[in-house]
C-alpha cells in the first residue's frame, strides 16, 4: 500500500498517469502553448521556456478544452516559431501533447506540433504530432521515417486529447487518455534545430490544419 501511495505521489507530481493523461496546471514543460490570448499575432508560451511564436494569417480564436483555443482554416493561418531553446532534440526522451478538434473532412495529412530540422535529406531529423487524410494520429519522424499510427479515427467533430510518446525504444500515442498503439523505432530520432517548429503545419510545407487546436504542451521525458 505505501508502494502505491509513493507511485501516485510521483504521477501527480510530473502531470502524468500510464494512460498517457496530461493534467492540466502542471509545471515541467519544454513548452506550453495555451492559446488563451483571444486576439493579436503573438501564440505566447507559458513554460517560462520563452518560446513564443507568431500567429500566421488571419488568426481566429474560439471555445476550447481549457479556455480559449486557436481555430485554424486551413489555408494560411499556423503558429510558428524560430527557438527550440530547452525542446528535446536528438534521440531525447519526449512528449507532445494536444487537444484538438479537427475539420470531419480532412483532405490531406496535417500537422498539430512538428519541430527540428526540416529539408529533403533530413527525413529523421524532425519530429511530430499529426492526423492523416484518413483521420489517424501519427506520431514519430517524417511519415515513413519511424513512428506510429492511431487504430482510432479523430474526425469525429469531438475535442481528443492526443499524446505522443518517446521513450528511448518506442513511439506510442494515447487518445483520451487510453493508449492507442507503440512501435518500436528501427533507427533512434536525430532530431536536429535548424528549422523551428510550427503548430498547425508541417515545417516543409503542406496543407494547413483545420479546425481547433487548444493546450500544445512539450515535455523532456515520456
Amino acid at each position: 500500500a505505501a508502494g502505491l501511495l509513493v507511485l501516485l505521489a510521483i504521477a501527480t507530481t510530473i502531470g502524468f498517469v500510464r494512460r498517457g493523461q496530461v493534467r492540466n496546471g502542471t509545471r515541467g514543460e519544454a513548452a506550453w502553448w495555451k492559446f488563451d490570448e483571444g486576439h493579436g499575432t503573438v501564440a505566447y508560451d507559458s513554460s517560462g521556456s520563452g518560446l513564443q511564436g507568431l500567429v500566421n494569417g488571419n488568426p481566429r480564436w474560439t471555445e476550447g478544452k481549457l479556455g480559449q483555443a486557436l481555430l485554424l482554416d486551413g489555408f494560411a493561418t499556423f503558429a510558428s516559431g524560430r527557438k527550440l531553446d530547452g525542446l528535446p532534440l536528438g534521440n531525447a526522451e519526449r512528449t507532445i501533447a494536444a487537444w484538438v478538434k479537427p475539420d470531419v473532412n480532412l483532405v490531406d495529412d496535417v500537422g498539430i506540433f512538428h519541430y527540428g530540422a526540416a529539408g529533403p535529406d533530413l527525413r529523421g531529423a524532425s519530429f511530430l504530432l499529426s492526423i492523416t487524410r484518413r483521420g489517424k494520429v501519427y506520431f514519430g519522424k517524417v511519415v515513413r521515417s519511424g513512428g506510429v499510427e492511431s487504430s482510432l479515427s479523430v474526425t469525429d467533430g469531438q475535442w481528443h486529447h492526443l499524446v505522443g510518446t518517446w521513450d528511448g525504444e518506442a513511439t506510442r500515442i494515447f487518445i483520451d487518455g487510453a493508449l492507442d498503439g507503440a512501435v518500436r523505432l528501427a533507427l533512434e530520432p536525430a532530431t536536429g534545430d535548424s528549422s523551428g517548429w510550427m503548430i498547425g503545419r508541417y515545417l516543409h510545407d503542406g496543407t494547413p490544419f483545420r479546425g481547433a487546436i487548444d493546450d500544445v504542451r512539450a515535455y523532456r521525458r515520456a
